[in-house]
């Protein structure tokens, strides 16, 4: 008896195993803990169906367990750069998304949300009185700012940096004017903080420091008392479907997270805002490439490059005054025979 027992255990508990649904957050900490709760909070009814939200980096397997379909939650950029490499499924033709949904021409990502991000601290240095909002161009070129400006490495959020490359393009310039943005950014910095719980602790030693984080992180217990700005642009936050077994069932797990009454209740709770048309959009190809140039080429080295140019534009002026003197000393001469 006992034996028969054992094995409708191992069953039942095969038959669960086979049937899990991954929900995976992408997403920095800890916003990516506060989406899960949020997800988990909104969604009851999910823990009845065997779905499980969990946390993971961004560079993780996009698969769920057992080479099973998962929906992967992450910015809009990463999931358009991941479509590159991994297989995302299409969204079926006769999903029910609401209208006012953003889904991306090729129907593999949904685009719920949109991610804004705050300088927090001393931010008399860039605030500017006749617009609202801070450009990350601006950012990068407050030279006041020197070692006093803390932003997350992208090795534990690409935002900012994505968003000042999108500023950039935007404005007309090429990858050579976004590696010269990201520099200007690097020489205000004089250390990188692992993650925003280092960041906040930074900040709690020392109150003159200015910090770029994402605008919910913002609000939070860790940085509400210092002075906030916005900073241009914002991040889409989407989800899709990750191919795999069981992919009809992550559809219908994703379609019910965009209905309003989860997807408006998460935007709530976490701090993101409706998702617009104007959000960051960067070339996908572009996106592994540009991060390989910054840790080679850019991170840490800011302020070395700057002081260079710094050299070069003396010594440029230094030649140009030194040929303006011969100039003058010759045209003297000339007058005095």
């Amino acid at each position: 008896m006992r034996g028969h027992l054992a094995i409708c255990v191992a069953v039942l508990a095969m038959q669960t195993a086979a049937g899990a649904q991954d929900v995976c957050v992408a997403l920095p900490q800890p916003l990516a803990d506060r989406v899960a709760e949020a997800l988990r909070a909104a969604w009851p009814q999910a823990l009845d169906r065997n779905v499980t939200v969990r946390v993971v980096a961004p560079t993780s397997p996009l698969e769920g367990a057992a080479g099973r379909a998962a929906i992967l939650v992450a910015d809009g950029p990463t999931l358009h750069q991941r479509s590159l490499v991994a297989a995302l499924a299409e969204l079926p033709p006769d999903a029910d998304i609401p209208p006012s949904m953003r889904v991306t021409s090729d129907r593999r990502v949904a685009l719920p949300w949109s991610l804004g991000y705050s300088v927090c601290g001393d931010v008399a240095n860039v605030a500017q009185r006749e617009r609202p909002e801070v450009s990350w161009e601006d950012l990068a070129l407050a030279f006041g700012l020197g070692d006093r400006l803390r932003i997350a490495p992208p090795t534990c959020d690409r935002g900012p940096w994505l968003l000042a490359m999108h500023e950039t393009l935007r404005r007309g310039g090429g990858d050579n004017a976004v590696f010269g943005v990201w520099t200007a950014l690097d020489a205000r910095i004089a250390a990188y903080e692992p993650d925003y719980v280092a960041l906040a602790a930074a900040c709690a030693r020392d109150s003159s420091l200015t910090v770029a984080v994402p605008t919910p992180v913002a609000a939070s217990t860790s940085f509400s008392s210092l002075a906030r700005v916005p900073l241009a642009g914002a991040l889409p936050i989407g989800l899709c479907v990750c191919d795999g077994v069981g992919k009809e069932g992550a559809f219908a797990l994703l379609l019910e997270i965009l209905q309003p009454s989860i997807e408006v209740a998460v935007r709530e709770r976490v701090g993101f805002v409706a998702a617009d048309i104007g959000d960051a959009e960067v070339p996908s190809d572009s996106i592994e490439k540009a991060f390989s140039h910054f840790a080679l080429r850019i991170q840490g080295q800011g302020r070395h490059v700057e002081r260079v140019a710094d050299w070069l534009d003396f010594a440029a002026l230094s030649a140009m005054a030194l040929v303006l003197v011969v100039i003058l000393v010759r045209q003297r001469k000339g007058v005095l025979k």
